[in-house]
């Protein structure tokens, strides 16, 4: 079979390839053409021997909806990994083409840093492109409040668990004002039993608390009970959130309780 002789038949290596591929029983020969040529090209690009070398180009600037594009397609390199820093919001935020050549960016407003390592087997090659977003609308600043909102200085602060100002609105709220005089007793029930350290139980810690409050109130038990109560539904929110576990949260929580209640 007489063919016309191609520019690739005066290449050994080419030659070598596709007899290898007819000798394994191939039978296309334009199939094994190609792969032959392809894998030559890749054969001798590796053996060239050359590092990678970055062809970069993207904006340095853009506003918000616009389309933003990084191209290295005239890059040298065999692999291409782009990052973005920080990265926009959202998981389809940042997508690339060709091969990892081109890269395309969401254009949220911010000021980013996109980089761009290209490697083969000689080396690696790095470049960095700073990018600012602007938004597209302006967004004025908030207006103060005419009349800020100050705390209230008549009561305390909510405390770290929002136990302080719960006891001291409760006893407000809950108890007569007669008995409401008690509520220093009570505080000190309390603040003497969050700092008693033979005490490593919670159980023990509230069993401790209630036997101590029964004595310290005495006849004006009953008038306390609604307060009791209503720090009880407190204490059982913060348990079932898992911000009252430990002993020494607990120790926390009861000293709240005491500074609520002497703040009366």
């Amino acid at each position: 079979m007489n063919q016309k002789m191609k520019p690739w038949m005066k290449d050994p290596k080419i030659v070598t390839i596709v007899a290898l591929f007819s000798t394994l029983g191939a039978t296309n020969y334009d199939t094994v053409e190609n792969v032959a040529v392809n894998l030559a090209q890749a054969t001798q690009a590796n053996e060239s021997g050359k590092v990678p070398e970055i062809k970069l180009e993207g904006p340095e600037k853009k506003t918000e909806g616009d389309l933003i594009e990084f191209s290295a397609i005239e890059s040298y390199g065999d692999h291409f990994n782009w990052l973005v820093d920080p990265k926009p919001a959202g998981d389809e935020s940042i997508k690339t083409s060709d091969e990892n050549r081109r890269c395309f960016i969401a254009s949220k407003p911010g000021v980013y840093t996109i980089t761009l390592i290209v490697s083969n087997c000689e080396g690696q090659a790095i470049e960095q492109r700073i990018l600012t977003v602007e938004s597209n609308h302006d967004c004025p600043d908030p207006e103060e409040p005419d009349d800020p909102i100050k705390p209230d200085p008549t009561k305390p602060p909510s405390g770290k668990l929002g136990l302080t100002i719960a006891a001291f609105d409760l006893a407000l709220s809950k108890v007569d004002s007669t008995n409401r005089t008690k509520a220093g007793k009570v505080a000190s029930v309390y603040e003497a039993i969050s700092k008693d350290q033979s005490i490593t139980n919670p159980q023990a810690f509230v069993n401790q608390t209630i036997v101590e409050i029964r004595n310290a109130l005495g006849s004006s038990i009953d008038a306390w009970k609604p307060w009791h109560s209503g720090i009880n539904t407190k204490i059982a929110g913060l348990i079932s959130q898992g911000k009252l576990v430990s002993i020494t949260q607990y120790r926390e929580a009861w000293s709240e309780i005491a500074e609520g209640l002497k703040a009366l």
